[in-house]
């Protein structure tokens, strides 16, 4: 188990901890991107300690999604005026939703220029 006095994490005031995310996906935890890390709390002093807290979900492993992939031409919006591109999105959002998409589009000489 993490301990805010250890050296798993470190004390930023009186109500945080920070657990370095390498920790959580090393033994004995193995949690991958995305994985929510559910954890309780107690408080001590020097007369003993209290109850832990009630389980709470006190954050989510964060990473960028996974690239979309099958990039395609979208034939049944493509026509004379414009084009239409549809593609899958990555298999991992990366704990939070995706939130936005950019076209870019290369002239055949390596350099990419956003479209949309």
């Amino acid at each position: 188990m993490a301990n805010c006095n250890g050296s798993l994490a470190s004390v930023l005031s009186a109500l945080t901890c920070t657990i370095p995310i390498y920790v959580l996906q090393a033994a004995p935890f193995n949690l991958a991107w995305g994985s929510s890390v559910y954890a309780t709390v107690h408080a001590s002093n020097v007369v003993g300690s209290s109850a832990d807290s009630t389980p709470g979900n006190g954050a989510v492993i964060l990473t960028n999604p996974d690239a979309p992939f099958d990039l395609k031409n979208e034939l049944s919006i493509t026509d004379a005026n414009e084009i239409g591109i549809s593609w899958t999105k990555g298999i991992a959002e990366g704990g939070t939703p995706v939130i936005d998409y950019r076209i870019s589009w290369d002239a055949g000489v390596g350099t990419y220029v956003t479209l949309a």
